[in-house]
């Protein structure tokens, strides 16, 4: 399924079930056991079953149809492989980030490994970055900048999603690094 509708079906449910993260700086995961600093001024949302956060740096209410973008939005979200359909489950990480960088312009595609502080229980991460297309009224160019992350033998993807020329892409990505970077078990 790609990453856009499940980022859709995702929000879906997430507004279905009114589940907002509580102020707090850190967003806890019990069901896989770990945590998150949330980024100031974000706004997060946790799923009833994926137990995982959807964050935004704008009110959910100017998130349009077909996760186009708002003027200076940029949302993060994570993704438990486990939620992913049939044959995507049991890919590696490698093959995740090769599988969603085939939605990419081949110009834009790259990818690494990623060191993580020993302090996050995070065995083994990769970042990898490429544009897109949202097919929608207004195509909508975004970047997306994924880190894919192993937890206690369970695989992650952490989704960054911004519009392509915003003047803070910087930031985002500056963002998502200390996101990442936060993980704690707990």
């Amino acid at each position: 399924m790609p990453r856009l509708a499940v980022f859709v079906i995702l929000f879906a449910a997430l507004l279905a079930s009114g589940q907002e993260a509580a102020s707090s700086k850190r967003i806890v995961s019990r069901k896989y056991g770990f945590s998150f600093e949330r980024p100031a001024g974000w706004i997060a949302a946790v799923g009833v079953d994926s137990d995982l956060p959807l964050l935004a740096n704008f009110p959910w209410s100017r998130l349009q149809a077909q996760a186009i973008l708002p003027r200076g939005g940029a949302t993060i979200h994570i993704l438990a492989e486990e939620e992913l359909t049939g044959r995507h489950r049991d890919y590696g990480l490698d093959d995740w980030a090769e599988f969603d960088q085939r939605r990419g312009d081949q110009g834009s595609v790259s990818s690494r490994a990623l060191d993580m502080p020993a302090s996050s229980d995070v065995s083994r991460a990769i970042i990898a970055a490429y544009d897109e297309t949202v097919y929608s009224p207004s195509e909508q160019r975004q970047r997306t900048v994924t880190v894919y992350w192993e937890f206690r033998g369970k695989r992650f993807a952490t989704y960054l999603s911004y519009v392509i020329g915003d003047p803070k892409a910087k930031q985002y990505d500056g963002i998502l690094m200390k996101f990442v970077r936060s993980i704690r078990p707990v």
